[in-house]
């Protein structure tokens, strides 16, 4: 059948806001709104800001410019650096040689909370099937969605984990490699020239064009292949395979839908910024305390969730999880 839909991220963004309006406000229901937002929070759990900007600093005395005159330490040296960071290992191997029974103690404890963020990664990936399947059924529901789809809950929470691991290796070892080149660099008692300038800025674009993949990655997961799964009872890499093929034939519309993303990305949050301070801050508390936030942004999270179904419905039929059957 021809596809007779609106394309275009924008066309998407615009359904998806009529949905929200649909599903939210006619009629307006506050034990829907609750039990919805339950689910919203369950799928967005670990995506808070995680705690603000430190503040500007004055870092200049850190480096040799305290402003006392003569009495003014030197630029530091490569070697001073080298036996600094040697120092600061050589005390730490101590201490921990002195106490074995503190170190176990936080393992232990280091061990309990990776176990409890485990178990809560893992409620997060069942709830991502329970607020798209309350989003694309227009219903507000919390059993029946996590008994249907705890397959592909549990398919999610595997991937994304192993993701997760790799996507946190390359990160440390890409950061990693810069600072072991400036560090030999600086350590050998060489000068800083023209060709470790370069060097360190073509290995941060690496490490630019590596955050963008792995951003575009998780993007994708969200808004197509989740979405994909939940459509066809699929597991996460069965998903991942009918996404790249749909998305080799379109590779410029699916790079242009992630530009527009993250520009309205921004401008979401910015907007929650404005209304935030325009409260006197009482929409930020609102939006910081768990559930009751998820209530509150309500809205914005529904139309969040719309935006890649509503893009995916544009390819046709089998892409399409808006007009299923009643499951």
């Amino acid at each position: 059948m021809e596809n007779r839909r609106p394309s275009g991220a924008i066309a998407a963004t615009s359904a998806a806001f009529a949905r929200m309006k649909h599903i939210l406000f006619h009629p307006f229901d506050a034990g829907k709104w609750f039990v919805l937002g339950f689910t919203a929070f369950l799928a967005s759990l670990f995506d808070g800001s995680g705690g603000g900007n430190g503040g500007g600093g004055d870092y200049g005395d850190s480096f040799g410019t305290s402003g006392e005159g003569e009495d003014s330490p030197g630029p530091i040296s490569g070697e001073e650096v080298k036996e600094t960071v040697a120092g600061w290992i050589g005390t730490a191997k101590q201490w921990i040689a002195d106490n074995p029974e503190i170190v176990t103690g936080i393992t232990v404890a280091l061990l309990f909370v990776l176990a409890i963020v485990f178990v809560l990664f893992w409620v997060r990936c069942r709830g991502k099937f329970l607020f798209l399947d309350n989003v694309v059924q227009n219903r507000a529901l919390v059993a029946h969605p996590w008994r249907t789809y705890r397959r592909q809950g549990n398919s999610l929470f595997w991937w994304s984990t192993i993701y997760g691991f790799i996507a946190l290796g390359l990160f440390l070892g890409t950061a990693g490699g810069i600072g072991f080149y400036v560090y030999s660099v600086l350590g050998d008692g060489g000068s800083w020239n023209m060709t470790a300038t370069l060097i360190t800025i073509l290995m941060g674009g690496v490490f630019l064009v590596l955050w963008i993949l792995l951003a575009y990655i998780s993007m994708a997961l969200e808004d197509f292949v989740t979405p994909l799964m939940y459509r066809d009872y699929l597991t996460t890499t069965e998903a991942w395979g009918k996404f790249l093929q749909l998305q080799n034939r379109n590779l410029f519309r699916f790079f242009g839908y992630a530009i527009w993303k993250f520009v309205l990305s921004l401008g979401i949050g910015l907007g929650l910024l404005i209304v935030g301070i325009a409260t006197c801050c009482i929409g930020l508390i609102l939006m910081a305390i768990p559930y009751i936030g998820a209530v509150f942004l309500l809205p914005v999270s529904v139309f969040v969730r719309s935006i890649g179904p509503e893009y995916l419905a544009q390819f046709g039929e089998e892409y399409d999880v808006f007009h299923l059957e009643q499951r």
